[in-house]
This record gives C-alpha cells, structure tokens and sequence, in this order.
C-alpha cells in the first residue's frame, strides 16, 4: 500500500464488506490521488500507465498508475 496507514486499511476493510469499496488494496486514496495530480500539473512528477500493464494502481477517479518519477530536476 502506498499511502494511508492502518486508519485507511481499516476503513477501506469495512466498506469492502459491504460491497462499497471491493478493491482497496489496488486504490490510492484520495489525499495522494490528489496530491499527484497537482504535483504531475505543476511539473514536479510524472505518472502513467500503458494500455497493456497488468500491475497497476487506482487513483481516486480510476486513473491508472503503474509507473511513477520525478520530473524537472527535483532533488
């Protein structure tokens, strides 16, 4: 798991088992999905997905990421 702690496994257990959220161990939640999406609008890091990889993460509005690096010369 990339982000969260066990406050966020804990909740996302939960709703799993009421059918809500069937897939949590995938999905980053929406703090980081967030904070990605401004970090890669700003430049400071890039992410993607290709068509045909297997492995990959959810972000909150079911954007794919498999792949993650920094952009810009961020040291």
């Amino acid at each position: 798991m990339l982000d969260g702690g066990s406050v966020h496994d804990s909740v996302a257990s939960k709703l799993a088992q009421n059918g809500v959220y069937q897939n949590q161990r995938e999905r980053l939640s929406p703090a980081l999905s967030f904070a990605m999406r401004n970090l890669q609008e700003e430049g400071v890091l890039r992410y993607w997905c290709p068509d045909d990889q297997r492995t990959f993460h959810l972000m909150s509005w079911d954007e794919k990421v498999a792949f993650l690096t920094r952009e810009g010369g961020v040291n």
